[in-house]
Order: structure tokens, then C-alpha cells, then sequence
């Protein structure tokens, strides 16, 4: 059973820990004088609730709102690297309808009405969701603002599923839910259900790494005095991503997200043959048509059986809203003869190799 808090009480109660909300219905503490029924064997208690009366935050593992009720939102979804939710009911009402669950919050209790201009307001997230965080679950991160007209739940962490809120207050209030994930805020107005400050990329596609198809290849040319050629393969992994992990911090603005390409290159200055095409120049990512400038790319030295190599780390900020792209690998260049250092135009297997990404 939750605990109810009075703004006005002459025995004030001391708040409980987020995420313990259990007290007897016989102790709730209220702002009025409340009136026991007369029967021996009944638990019901009515009592008379001023304006700005507040039930702490509750855990309720069923819908306080009927399935058909048009206080029901659709896809009142915030989502962050280190929370998800779904708010599934903002309800204003000046008397409690009998098919509102709502004694799984407030336990045995009728409420007299309010004072004329006043409601309670109910705001419950969805018990069931499959919003989930784009990484890792973390509380710490977390610190949530519940606004309805000028009450407020300040919290850590997120709300928990189920999680139940009800206020005495004015009628109509403006209702918003502020969670702030690592610095970074994402705002809800609970009245339409709309985001008004998020992370696009969180609602747009999906974050996710795609793994292109493989190519294999030739090249090859000639001079007077040889016949020169080349084989290789490559691959490249993708990720679209607003978190980074390794850094713990959000790595783009807002309306943006960071696109990654990685690939190994071959380090082709040994053996007989070397090859002059630079990886990194010869790869072009763009999307919608125009090309993409990378804001860095990182290189680094790596060793296998077959030989020398190299990892090649491209990142390219997107809008948010992006979620597809083009990767384009230029093969050409020359071909140089170690022997003697001759070196010759690459004839044959000149060609761009392509790689569609869908993030949708």
C-alpha cells in the first residue's frame, strides 16, 4: 500500500526511500478529518482531501485506467541509453470512476469531492513495456522531475514500471516528466503524450551495428617488364549510436548521431608486389546522395598470421533522422615491383565496390 503525504499535516511523515511503498490503510496520514464507517466489519475510510494532498510514488502491477479510456496514451515512450519507459495514463477527474482501478493505489478509501476548480490528477506508467534503454539499465545516471501544476516528484533513477503518481490539484493542469540521462534531458508533456525535448536518434530506426557483405578482388597491371597483380578482401562494419560506452558519454548532439565505419586493410608495401591506394582516402560514405566528411578517423597497426594490417575507424555525425547510407571504396591506384621499385597503373580491377546500410 502506498503512503499518502499530506502538504498541510500536523504530524508531518518522513518520506519514504524511492522504491519501499508499503503502509497499512489504517495509517495513511491525511490533511482532513477522516470518518470511519459505523460497521464492524467494514474497512472502507473516507476522507476529505484539500487541495495539493499527494500519494508518494507506488508500484502497481495493473492498469489503473480502463482499456478503453481515453486517458490511456498511445506511445508515451522516453527512451535514453540508461533508461526506457512508457507513461500509459494521465487522468484529471473530479470523482473517481468506479472502473478505475484506483484502490490498488490508494488502498480502501473513497474521497469526498474536491473544492470547486480542483481534480485529482493520476499520471501510471505502463506495468508491461518493451521500452528498454539503447545500452545498460544505470539509476546513477538518472534523475527524474514529475511536474503537475506546482507539485513535484523529485527523484534518482527512472520511474519504475507500474509506477503511480495522484495529486489534488487545479483543474487542467499542465503535466510534464523531465528525465535527465547523464546530463543529457529529454522532456514529455504528459498532457498530449509529445516529446519536447529528446534524443531523435533514440525514436528514429534502430541503433544497431550492420555487417556489410564481403568483397573479394584482383587487381593487376603491367609495364615493360612485368606483369603485376593483387589480391584482396574487405568488409566493413557500421554503427549508428548516441552513446559511447568505452568514453561514457553521449557523443553527439540531440538532432544527431554518430555513424561509424570500421574496416582491416592489408598493409600492401610488402612482399613482391606493394599497392599505393590509401584506405582511408578511398573510402566515401553519403547519404541522400551527398558525401559525408568524417569528423575523425582513427588508424591502428595490427598483426596476424597472414601478415601485417590495419584497422580503420571512420566517424561520420548524421542527423538524427538518418537511416540510410552508401559506403563506396575506390579501387585503383599503382602497383610497384619491390625488385626494382617499377611501378605501373593498375589496368585491370579498377572499379568503386558499394555497400547499401539500412537503419530502418
Amino acid at each position: 500500500m502506498p503512503r499518502i503525504t499530506p502538504r498541510y499535516s500536523p504530524n508531518p511523515i518522513t518520506r519514504s526511500p524511492h522504491g519501499r511503498r508499503s503502509l497499512a490503510a489504517a495509517s495513511l496520514a491525511v490533511t482532513a478529518a477522516f470518518l470511519l464507517a459505523s460497521c464492524a466489519d467494514s474497512t472502507d475510510i473516507s476522507i476529505q482531501t484539500n487541495p495539493g494532498w499527494s500519494i508518494e510514488e507506488a508500484s502497481v502491477s495493473v492498469s489503473i485506467c480502463p482499456q478503453d479510456s481515453s486517458d490511456r496514451l498511445e506511445s508515451a515512450v522516453l527512451r535514453g541509453a540508461h533508461f526506457g519507459l512508457e507513461v500509459e495514463c494521465v487522468a484529471s477527474l473530479s470523482e473517481i470512476p468506479d472502473d478505475y482501478q484506483i484502490r490498488y493505489l490508494t488502498g480502501d478509501i473513497d474521497f469526498y469531492p474536491l473544492p470547486p476548480g480542483y481534480e485529482f490528477t493520476l499520471v501510471q506508467m505502463a506495468p508491461d513495456t518493451s521500452t528498454s534503454p539503447s545500452h545498460t539499465s544505470d539509476d546513477s545516471k538518472l534523475e527524474t522531475v514529475l511536474i503537475v501544476d506546482d507539485h513535484e516528484w523529485r527523484f534518482d533513477g527512472a520511474p519504475e514500471p507500474g509506477a503511480a503518481y495522484m495529486v489534488a490539484a487545479k483543474a487542467d493542469p499542465e503535466i510534464t516528466l523531465h528525465v535527465t540521462d547523464a546530463g543529457v534531458q529529454q522532456t514529455m508533456d504528459l498532457n498530449s503524450g509529445e516529446r519536447t525535448e529528446s534524443v531523435t536518434a533514440l525514436y528514429e530506426g534502430d541503433l544497431t551495428s550492420i555487417l556489410t557483405d564481403s568483397f573479394e578482388g584482383e587487381v593487376s597491371g603491367s609495364n615493360s617488364r612485368w606483369n603485376a597483380s593483387y589480391g584482396y578482401y574487405i568488409q566493413f562494419d557500421a554503427s549508428r549510436d548516441v552513446w559511447d560506452s568505452e568514453a561514457e558519454e553521449w557523443v553527439s548532439d540531440l538532432d544527431k548521431a554518430l555513424l561509424t565505419v570500421t574496416y582491416l586493410w592489408p598493409d600492401t608495401s610488402g612482399g613482391d608486389v606493394s599497392w599505393d591506394l590509401d584506405p582511408e582516402s578511398a573510402l566515401t560514405v553519403s547519404a541522400d546522395g551527398d558525401s559525408l566528411s568524417p569528423t575523425r578517423v582513427d588508424r591502428e597497426d595490427t598483426s596476424f598470421d597472414w601478415g601485417d594490417a590495419e584497422w580503420i575507424d571512420a566517424y561520420f555525425e548524421v542527423d538524427g533522422t538518418a537511416l540510410e547510407f552508401e559506403i563506396a571504396f575506390e579501387i585503383d591506384g599503382t602497383l610497384t615491383v619491390n625488385e626494382d621499385n617499377s611501378t605501373m597503373r593498375i589496368s585491370e580491377g579498377k572499379e568503386t565496390v558499394t555497400f547499401d546500410l539500412d537503419f530502418s
